[in-house]
């Protein structure tokens, strides 16, 4: 079926403004919206049949079957990343507790327990969950049958009738929920500098006080428009993704969406955090605006989400935490304002042009030494979805040889992926995956346990912070070698795009 905005899904009248253009906003979205969110009526809907005898428009380098394999493991990933009493497999038979971190929020008198750890170490961010939250909820959106349902809410419970994608998306926006508690109010991060003085498991640092990264940790509250921007999207975002299973809760994150959209609009401005400045806002609050009209039909949303792509114009970055205007441009295209088209298409030119012929990264579209891999796979995100969009096979071959090189096809000749093939990463920048309490900062041991899923940061051209040219799997290597939520969302969108192309 074609997907309705969740104000009908809720069985609530659409508002109105009395704008004629409101009627014709209503056409476009059933008209235009390819998006099939339920996963039971995907399967249904006869305009999208799955046809597993087509040919493919691309020539897989790899086994269909791989490439299937990768996207899984890129979405489990985020259940490694778990905080709280969430059923993280790393925890499991921890020898104080298979949980953590308890005692988040009452700091400011808020309840800021599970979400997900921002990369190796165990501080959570507002930025990084949204933005890792949406890409999930994106590649869902744009390629629904590339996913599965393989365990439950928790890794390792049966399987529950939801994809594996959306379960681990819920466990953010759960967290987002915490984190917008009002409409005046939002976190942008819990945890401080000291989560980086001790190399200790998640349960551990949780036994420690405050000034050690346990406790009650500190909360930074204050978020600007970048932060609330993308907050509200990836809200949007479940609302219409979760309503055919519980109505409930996506009326519940439409509110909170609007909320941090509204707050957002209120701040113009970027966040002033040390982890992660951010450079823009309007891409966040593009992405903000329009997905809060995909999800509800309201013109106003569509016009302020135009306003704010105008006012980005081309960015002359790649997708990330930091720019994340791209796939939002390419919901923007479906809901009907096919002018975004020109800004997308300026950036997503410069993508390809950006491969490399150069020792250490060739063939990889080289953008930084410091997760060269993220912004590759951004980029191959961004030219997969501007396929979708418009039918453009050069981006979509791009997206597929950016994958590949992540796979294993590069003059490295492994994978720059956690447990995907002989070769790929085994000492990633984790604690967690490290599993042992190096007090005294000995990581000269194996690790404990497999970060399967996880993008590392990748190869770098130049001597950057502890890299050596090229790569090294080297667990004191923070820049090459350790893994975040954003590192991952380009993986899982891209993936999702060939998986997509070339079924399972």
């Amino acid at each position: 079926m074609r997907l309705l905005p969740l104000v009908l899904l809720l069985g609530c009248a659409p508002p109105t403004d009395g704008d004629p253009a409101d009627d014709d906003d209503s056409a476009v979205l059933d008209d235009d919206d390819s998006t099939a969110m339920d996963d039971d009526d995907a399967a249904d809907d006869d305009d999208a049949a799955d046809d597993d005898d087509a040919t493919p428009a691309i020539s897989p380098l790899y086994p269909r079957a791989d490439y299937a394999r990768l996207l899984d493991q890129a979405v489990a990933f985020y259940g490694r990343q778990r905080c709280g009493d969430a059923g993280n497999p790393l925890l499991v038979g921890h020898p104080i507790t298979e949980h953590c971190h308890l005692q988040d929020g009452p700091a400011v008198g808020l309840d800021l327990v599970g979400g997900w750890h921002d990369a190796g170490d165990h501080l959570k961010f507002t930025l990084t969950t949204a933005w890792a939250a949406y890409a999930l909820l994106k590649a869902w959106d744009a390629w629904p049958d590339a996913f599965v349902d393989a365990y439950g809410a928790r890794p390792g419970d049966p399987a529950n009738g939801i994809a594996d994608v959306l379960d681990e998306a819920r466990v953010a926006t759960d967290w987002l929920l915490l984190a917008t508690p009002d409409a005046d109010t939002l976190v942008h991060r819990v945890g401080g500098e000291q989560d980086h003085d001790l190399w200790v498991t998640s349960p551990y640092q949780s036994t420690l006080d405050v000034d050690e990264g346990g406790g009650e940790r500190p909360v930074v509250l204050g978020a600007q428009a970048d932060v609330a921007g993308i907050t509200a999207a990836a809200l949007a975002q479940m609302a219409r993704a979760w309503a055919p299973h519980d109505a409930a809760y996506a009326a519940t994150c439409l509110e909170h969406a609007r909320w941090a959209q509204a707050l957002g609009e209120a701040r113009p401005g970027t966040t002033d955090d040390p982890f992660y400045p951010d450079s823009s806002f309007e891409d966040d609050l593009l992405c903000g605006a329009v997905e809060l009209h995909r999800a509800t039909g309201e013109a106003a949303y569509l016009t302020a989400a135009e306003a704010h792509d105008a006012a980005l114009g081309a960015h002359g970055w790649v997708p990330g935490w930091d720019q994340v205007a791209d796939p939002c441009r390419h919901s923007l295209y479906v809901a009907g304002s096919t002018g975004t088209q020109l800004r997308w298409g300026a950036d997503v030119a410069r993508y390809p042009a950006a491969v490399s012929s150069l020792p250490l990264v060739n063939g990889l579209a080289w953008f930084l030494d410091w997760g060269s891999m993220s912004a590759a796979l951004g980029a191959a995100a961004s030219s997969a979805l501007y396929h979708d969009a418009i039918g453009s096979l050069a981006h979509l071959e791009f997206a597929q040889r950016q994958v590949e090189y992540a796979m294993g096809d590069n003059e490295y000749g492994h994978p720059f992926v956690v447990g995907f093939g002989p070769g790929a990463p085994a000492a990633p920048h984790h604690q967690n995956a490290y599993g042992r309490e190096a007090l005294d900062w000995d990581l000269s041991q194996p690790h404990l346990h497999e970060l399967t899923g996880a993008l590392v940061g990748g190869p770098t051209q130049d001597f950057t912070g502890p890299s050596q040219p090229g790569y090294d799997d080297d667990v004191w290597d923070y820049v090459g070698n350790e893994v975040s939520l954003s590192y991952n969302a380009g993986l899982v969108l891209s993936a999702a795009a060939i998986v997509g192309e070339l079924g399972r």
